[in-house]
């Protein structure tokens, strides 16, 4: 089974090219996705979340602040470390999950990982490369 890594810039089309590629039979593991997942509301990531950086990250609906909490971690490398130290274990986990699964499928079903973390388990990597200006146009 060939795992590739799909990486770019904002708004560079890995959305599209990602969409080729399950077109083609691939099994898309998008980096995004899985972090959302893992951050849901009840995950004991949310509530490791909020055990480090407290209960105000959690909004009403029980749902992760995202941008309170980009602006705590960003300004500060140990709290960026240590929401790295909760968050990357599991998003490792499920997606070792998920290419184990894409394996049992049969090997029509080729993982294609979004996202930067998983390229050092990946055998080949292609790039989304798009301008402002495209991205616009569609």
């Amino acid at each position: 089974m060939l795992n590739v890594a799909l990486t770019g810039n904002t708004a560079a089309g890995k959305t599209t090219v990602g969409a080729c590629f399950a077109r083609w039979g691939a099994t898309l593991i998008d980096a995004d996705e899985l972090v959302r997942h893992v951050q849901a509301p009840g995950s004991p990531v949310l509530a490791a979340i909020a055990e480090e950086f407290g209960a105000g990250m959690i909004r009403n609906d029980g749902t992760l602040d995202r941008a309170r909490l980009r602006r705590r971690v960003m300004a500060n490398q140990d709290a960026l470390t240590a929401l790295n130290s909760i968050v990357h274990p599991a998003v490792q986990q499920m997606r070792a999950q998920r290419t184990e699964e894409a394996a049992v499928r049969g090997s029509r079903s080729r993982p294609v990982r979004l996202g930067g973390a998983g390229r050092r388990t990946c055998q080949r990597a292609s790039a989304a490369v798009g301008d402002a200006a495209s991205a616009a146009a569609t």
